[in-house]
């Protein structure tokens, strides 16, 4: 449940990026919102890292995360994307349906890795509502420039490219801010990874000093899968699974849960590769702070890319590890994009207009109850009405029920600027706007 599921603009309809055409979608995503139902009135937490418009569609980019109640491998549940809603914006991160919402399943971190770092302090964002932002070089208030790691393309959107000069000086490394980890009796640490060689390099890592044994969590190769983990009790290092290709792009998890046998899982693009049982009830206590592509000292440099680091306080399933993979590694074909007239999105109608209690539309669609498989979205100019005496912002559109004698509200959703009121259609029949008193 709650699964944040991945959009690019693989899966979202082209018309959404393309900036003069007659749908657009603001660019930065401002007025994009998301639904589990096809009338959008139960809507989805969602994170926009990057939405770009351009007079080219092609040339659009997205990173969307959408928090989607539930997915499975026997049903394909379908959510809704709503756009070109002009003078919108989306909500701040801690509010209703913000980006740090996606992030409530036992997220402790998410780092996307999508900035052009410099060394300033926690330029580096977590997307969830613990604020582990990371600076470039250092813990935060001593960044260095020198040692922070480069913006480059990744799998999906940016990466970062660390660069392990073999000098613990110039070595570049992401430093986190505190994570109070030691009541955790579970933990998953994953990342994308792209290997420029196979040394004994740190991911993330939560470290003091070198050796397993001053190591609480780390994700780490030496050619194949290098984890360590520490508990209260009890310490370990496992090794092994498929050797890291140079160039290609991994999907690198570990788990460990006291309360499920002890187990530590280590997996690659979603495959369990490796498992060993440790003991102890929660993790080690320390104060140090974690660091992405280095241990702190900067003697364990990782040299190549590394995007969507996360850290969570609960273990997750393989099978959840295995959507994860699944849905990021291919979007396309995880996500099956729908045809956007048939989500409503886009009906334009002008006409001409009476001045009484509604102002009567010459709006009439036959044939006359025919109801349709799909809400349609109905965007109604009043720009040519006389308003004489009339709020616009208290206009709505209505439908006339002819068995009941009575106009039911539609939708009352009014766009000042441009001068048109929006609402949903879900039958053929007559339709009016009006306001009420």
């Amino acid at each position: 449940t709650d699964f944040p599921v991945l959009l690019t603009e693989a899966t979202l309809p082209s018309e959404m990026f393309d900036t003069d055409g007659s749908y657009p979608a603001l660019d930065g995503g401002g007025d994009i919102r998301f639904s589990s139902d096809p009338t959008g009135s139960d809507r989805l937490s969602c994170e926009i890292v990057r939405f770009t418009t351009d007079n080219d569609p092609a040339n659009g980019k997205a990173e969307i995360w959408v928090k989607v109640p539930s997915v499975s491998s026997v049903s394909n549940p379908s959510i809704w994307v709503w756009y070109n809603n002009p003078g919108q914006s989306q909500p701040g991160p801690a509010e209703p349906y913000g980006s740090q919402s996606v992030w409530s399943n036992g997220y402790e971190a998410v780092l996307h890795l999508q900035e052009s770092g410099n060394g300033s302090d926690n330029e580096f964002k977590d997307a969830t509502s613990n604020a582990h932002h990371g600076t470039g070089g250092g813990l935060a208030g001593s960044g260095d420039p020198n040692k922070t790691p480069s913006r480059v393309i990744g799998k999906f959107g940016y990466a970062q490219n660390f660069d392990d000069s073999g000098s613990s000086s110039t070595a570049d490394l992401i430093r986190l801010n505190q994570v109070h980890d030691s009541t955790w009796t579970a933990i998953t640490v994953q990342a994308w990874v792209k290997v420029e060689d196979n040394g004994d390099d740190r991911i993330f890592v939560k470290s003091w000093n070198e050796g397993s044994c001053a190591i609480v969590w780390n994700l780490a190769i030496d050619g194949n899968m290098k984890i360590s983990h520490r508990s209260d009790t009890d310490s370990t290092w496992i090794g092994g699974g498929d050797i890291f290709s140079v160039g290609s792009w991994v999907h690198f998890v570990y788990t460990w849960d006291a309360n499920a046998g002890g187990v530590i899982k280590a997996y690659q693009n979603g495959q369990l590769k490796l498992s060993e049982v440790m003991g102890g009830t929660t993790l080690y206590n320390h104060s140090i702070e974690p660091t992405i592509g280095n241990s702190p000292n900067g003697n364990s440099g990782f040299d190549g890319n590394i995007l969507e680091c996360r850290l969570s306080h609960v273990a997750r399933r393989g099978e959840w590890l295995q959507a994860e993979y699944n849905n990021q590694n291919d979007p396309s074909s995880f996500v099956i994009a729908g045809t956007p007239g048939t989500q409503g999105l886009g009906l334009l109608v002008k006409f001409h207009w009476e001045s009484e209690d509604l102002l009567e539309a010459e709006l009439e669609s036959s044939p006359p109850g025919i109801n349709f498989t799909q809400p349609v979205r109905v965007k109604l100019s009043y720009k040519d009405a006389d308003l004489t005496g009339i709020n616009e912002e208290d206009l709505a559109i209505w439908y006339y029920h002819e068995s009941e004698d009575i106009w039911e509200l539609v939708g009352d959703f009014v766009n000042t600027q441009e001068k048109f009121v929006e609402g949903y259609l879900y039958h053929f029949s007559r339709y009016a706007v009006g306001w009420s008193e």
